[in-house]
């Protein structure tokens, strides 16, 4: 009996170790080889997100998988025109300059052998009314919430499967654009934009807070 319990410690020991080596191993990739995805591995993916938490279990997600070359031009070319709109609209040059730069991680999703638009179903009657009652701004749709960590597993899943993904929100700035290419119900919202493919370069952990700095344990 005693030897039972040792082995299964030790057992829950390499599973919680194997875990935690994909949670560090997980990095952003931002860019990808020219290799195609098959099909069954993105359903793998997506399969993951259906076991995360999420707001009174309402499951109110959906993944649009987009393989399709001209769909992703016509997406990025939104996203150009509309970033461009606002470039033209800056009169200030040092926040021109800023924006400029920084628009660079709005559109090499484009450069991905897939993107998958992540969506959520709007937030009921209910959570709108308290989101409203208590006028704060930190307290936003548990639906979001809930598809963020739907978003995590399908990050992890595709790390253990050799991928690399990088979420994106700076795509939003063309928002109705895109939901008018993709035909999207007025029940769901886009939250956000999963780049995917295969790495084609390393990429290196950059520099994590000590475990000290992010922990407060109150007894």
């Amino acid at each position: 009996m005693l030897n039972s319990m040792i082995f299964l410690v030790k057992e829950e020991a390499m599973l919680s170790e194997d875990l935690l080596s994909v949670i560090k191993g997980r990095r952003s990739t931002r860019k990808f080889m020219e290799k195609d995805i098959l099909d069954d591995v993105l359903y793998s993916i997506v399969d993951a997100a259906r076991f995360a938490p999420s707001n009174t279990n309402r499951q109110g997600w959906k993944f649009i998988v987009i393989k399709n070359r001209d769909l992703k031009n016509n997406i990025h070319k939104a996203v150009g025109d509309t970033v461009n709109e606002i470039l033209e609209s800056m009169t200030s040059t040092v926040k021109y300059r800023a924006i400029r730069a920084y628009t660079k991680y709005f559109t090499f999703f484009n450069d991905a052998p897939v993107l998958i638009v992540a969506l959520y179903k709007k937030p009921s009657n209910v959570a709108e009314l308290l989101m409203k009652h208590t006028n704060r701004v930190e307290m936003i749709s548990g639906e979001l919430i809930s598809l963020s960590m739907a978003c995590q597993n399908m990050q992890l899943m595709a790390h253990s499967l050799g991928l690399g993904t990088c979420v994106l929100t700076g795509p939003l700035v063309a928002y109705d654009p895109i939901k008018k290419l993709l035909n999207i119900d007025d029940e769901f919202e886009i939250g956000c934009f999963l780049a995917a493919g295969y790495p084609s370069e390393e990429s290196f952990m950059p520099k994590r807070k000590e475990i000290e700095q992010i922990i407060e344990i109150i007894k």
